[in-house]
């Protein structure tokens, strides 16, 4: 459980300073598995919705960020960055 934890607390740290700048970069500290599994969703639901943030519902963002421990405000500027650069392809 703690090793856990400090694998959100890093993450919240490196999306605080900007060092994660898209959503999957998340799962580079931490397994898609153990996500979904925090988040109570599927491993697929949740590998779609990161590869493609307009499928993304709000709550989904809100859920991830308290899992997180940072602001909402964070993560919804990644998904709409994200976003709005996949528009331009």
């Amino acid at each position: 459980m703690k090793e856990k934890i400090s694998r959100y607390a890093a993450i919240k740290a490196l999306l605080e300073s900007k060092q994660i700048k898209t959503l999957d970069q998340i799962f580079e500290y931490i397994p898609y598995q153990q996500v979904a599994a925090d988040l109570r969703v599927e491993e697929d639901r949740l590998r779609k919705i990161m590869a493609e943030p307009k499928e993304m519902k709000m709550i989904e963002i809100f859920n991830l960020a308290h899992l997180i421990g940072c602001n909402e405000d964070i993560l919804i500027n990644l998904a709409a960055d994200q976003f709005l650069a996949g528009k331009d392809k």
